[in-house]
């Protein structure tokens, strides 16, 4: 059934059932013009909504027991019993109506003009016909043709009893609030349990546990349904808002918006509302042009603004797309020359990408001159600080008069998050898992990947560097940003969590990296709150709280945005410099490099990889024909990347098998691989065309031939049905 009709089936419902008391009420009160306000309304919102949805005989019917009432409420009219007995008629014909589009969805058929004409002789002081009226409604209740029986009126396709209205209840925003408090307090106490004893499969309570971490995560996922919204209501507010800039600035500008029934968290969508205003104003203040300067430019004269949500990988994709003017990145380098941000010849030196990523600096504009409406740049480093708070990204992409792209990645929800536990000496932290790229561990042997060089910063301090593969990476002692004692930053040997904030990366280094959790995210303390190094804290199974990390305002508080700029700095003038390709290449994009057995290299996108995990081949089990691992509270199944080498052969006595773990919302698999190279920045360039499953293609990756696995595919073969017994034992991963 449509949307928009079940809502308006739903309120109707509910309007409908307090109807009856209230006429009822105005019959012994009819002086009570409160209670008649309102049975007006009730029937006027049915009216209304009925001509916008093409019901014409509802709205026939609630038109003329509207305008009793209008005459009522103007005194034209005393609400006699008589007068109440045929608006009551009118409601019956009205809740019939209601009752037959929620069984058919379509308007059923009847033969209403005797009690629009009884509901019309009110109004010229005339005595209706009741006599007339009472047949006629009785003929079109008694004709076993054109009524269905009572107990099936409000019956669901399902079978089940009950209509729309019963199948929805409202429920107050501070509940929702408080009853996912309680969940997340149920997923501590459930991580307290694994702590104790879920780990010792010779418990007597491993069973009970494993069973209880299953229902607690399905009630989790429940209760973090009911507070998801779809972004579209974030969006409510932009047509008005490019109707009122197009009319103040005289330009021709359209707003499309697809993907608007993407949903999230409601604590989400309120956190972006800013920033998605912000950037909309900006695109239609300084990114459309003038017609007439389109027209000359070969564009047409009306432009357009698009936003595009989409779900990926756990996280909602937010695309605001403009196709004006775009941003210059030659003015965009002059700018920041002049604010002394960089350097001449650095700036020279930069892709037009990287120098795009200044307009996040505070106060930093392009625009010749500053509107009333907004300045291109202007606030954009307060749109990424409150992208960032929330655990999301934001990336810049224009081409110079052709448009500008800003790519948004956020997550569905803050309540629980995922995230690494990382220990700086006798401290515990948590770090969110969409902060990090990779971990990397620095022993004796790669010391001396990490440089010292001095930092230029405003403590006059030398900074460390790590070189990752063909960039250095700036390195935060995380222990003396925080100030605890026992700096890591001079041992032998350590670990580098590597992080990235908007379009700044960098290293914290600690001293143990401990394991992934599903986390509860808890509000700091007033004291705590300022400190921007800090996102909130969490209570770990063993009872200890910790605090969650904010990587960017570590970042911050460690003046890794110098570091950062140095970095580049020293990146690009190290490496000889070539000049850009003229034609387009494909986006650079994060991969993760393996063999998945037969010896041959293979890629997938690092975005369809929910984890990396290392499964014992004793936990490996066999059912239905396929191997399961039982994981986070849910039966997870293992499937081998080729049917040449079988997953038997790959998973050998007492050895472990590294699995890759993908998820796309309904389906999850883990990909049995033999190993995991590496997590490498390149260009996908498909070479060769792939006829086999599973793979779209061959590309030279990291200067060798490699297969690009279609992880899609393998989800898609994964793909299975819950079970639809309430008792079954198990329910397979979906």
């Amino acid at each position: 059934m449509d949307d928009i009709l079940n809502d308006f089936l739903t309120e109707s419902s509910d309007n409908l059932a307090r109807l009856d008391a209230d006429i009822v009420a105005l019959e012994h009160d009819p002086s009570n013009t409160v209670l008649l306000n309102t049975i007006f309304r009730t029937i006027h919102t049915i009216k209304g909504t009925c001509g916008f949805l093409g019901l014409v005989r509802l709205e026939s019917v609630a038109h003329s027991a509207e305008s009793v009432l209008d005459w009522l409420r103007a005194g034209h009219l005393f609400a006699s019993p008589d007068v109440i007995s045929d608006i009551l008629r009118a409601i019956d014909v009205i809740k019939e109506i209601l009752a037959g589009l929620e069984r058919t969805s379509t308007e059923p058929f009847g033969d209403d003009s005797a009690l629009i004409a009884a509901l019309d002789a009110w109004m010229h002081d005339e005595e209706p016909a009741l006599t007339t009226v009472v047949t006629a409604m009785t003929t079109a209740s008694s004709n076993p043709a054109t009524r269905t029986s009572g107990s099936d009126e409000r019956r669901h396709p399902n079978g089940d009893d009950g209509g729309i209205a019963d199948a929805s209840l409202r429920v107050n925003v501070a509940m929702l609030d408080k009853l996912m408090n309680t969940v997340g307090e149920l997923v501590l106490a459930r991580n307290q349990l694994i702590q104790i004893a879920g780990h010792d499969e010779h418990s007597l309570y491993h069973t009970s546990i494993q069973h209880l971490s299953r229902i607690t995560t399905e009630l989790q996922e429940s209760v973090m349904k009911t507070r998801m919204q779809p972004i579209g209501t974030a969006w409510s507010k932009l047509p008005r808002l490019v109707r009122d800039i197009a009319r103040a600035s005289g330009k021709q500008i359209t707003l499309e918006m697809s993907g608007a029934t993407t949903e999230l968290d409601r604590q989400v969508i309120q956190a972006i509302q800013d920033p998605l205003t912000h950037m909309v104003r900006n695109s239609g203040d300084h990114g459309i042009e003038l017609p007439e300067v389109r027209r000359a430019r070969g564009k047409l004269s009306t432009g357009t603004i698009r936003l595009h949500a989409y779900q990926e990988s756990g996280h909602v994709v937010i695309e605001i797309t403009d196709d004006g003017a775009g941003i210059d990145p030659v003015a965009v380098r002059t700018k920041a020359v002049e604010r002394g941000l960089v350097r001449r010849e650095v700036a020279d030196a930069m892709s037009d990408r990287d120098a795009l990523n200044f307009i996040f600096e505070p106060g930093f504009s392009t625009a010749s001159t500053v509107t009333s409406l907004s300045g291109r740049g202007v606030g954009m480093d307060v749109v990424r600080s409150n992208i960032e708070r929330i655990g999301g990204t934001i990336d810049v992409r224009s081409t110079a008069g052709v448009g500008c792209t800003i790519h948004i990645r956020i997550p569905l929800t803050l309540a629980i998050i995922s995230a690494l536990v990382v220990g700086v000496h006798k401290e515990m932290f948590a770090i969110p898992q969409t902060a990090i790229i990779e971990l990397v561990r620095v022993t004796s042997t790669t010391r001396a990947l990490v440089e010292t060089v001095f930092s230029g910063g405003a403590n006059g301090q030398d900074a460390q560097f790590y070189r990752l593969r063909d960039t250095l990476l700036p390195l935060i002692d995380l222990g003396g940003a925080l100030r605890i004692r026992g700096s890591h930053a001079n041992a032998e040997e350590y670990n580098i969590v590597v992080c990235q904030t908007g379009a700044t990366r960098f290293g914290l280094i600690v001293s143990a990296v401990f394991d992934t959790q599903e986390i509860v995210v808890k509000p700091v303390g007033r004291r705590v709150k300022p400190l921007e190094c800090y996102a909130g804290c969490t209570i770990l199974g063993d009872g200890r709280v910790v605090m969650i990390l904010d990587p960017a305002g570590v970042s911050t508080i460690a003046g890794v945005q110098l570091d950062g700029a140095h970095a580049r700095e020293m990146t690009s003038t190290s490496c000889t410099a070539t000049a850009e390709p003229a034609e387009p290449m494909a986006a650079l994009e994060r991969l993760l490099l393996f063999d998945g057995g037969t010896g041959a290299q293979h890629a997938v996108p690092l975005s369809r990889v929910a984890r990396l995990e290392e499964i014992p081949v004793e936990r490996i089990e066999r059912a239905d024909d396929r191997q399961l691992v039982q994981y986070r509270g849910a039966l997870l199944p293992l499937v081998p990347l080729t049917t040449d080498v079988g997953l038997d052969a790959m998973l050998g006595p007492g050895r472990t098998r590294p699995v890759i773990v993908c998820h796309d919302g309904e389906t999850s698999l883990g990909l049995a691989v033999h190993e995991i190279r590496d997590i490498i920045e390149d260009r996908i360039t498909l070479e060769l065309a792939s006829e086999r499953p599973g793979v779209l293609g061959t590309a030279v990756i990291a200067g060798r031939a490699t297969e690009v696995v279609d992880i899609s595919y393998y989800l898609a073969q994964s793909r299975v049905v819950r079970p639809s017994t309430p008792n079954a034992a198990v329910e397979e991963v979906a």
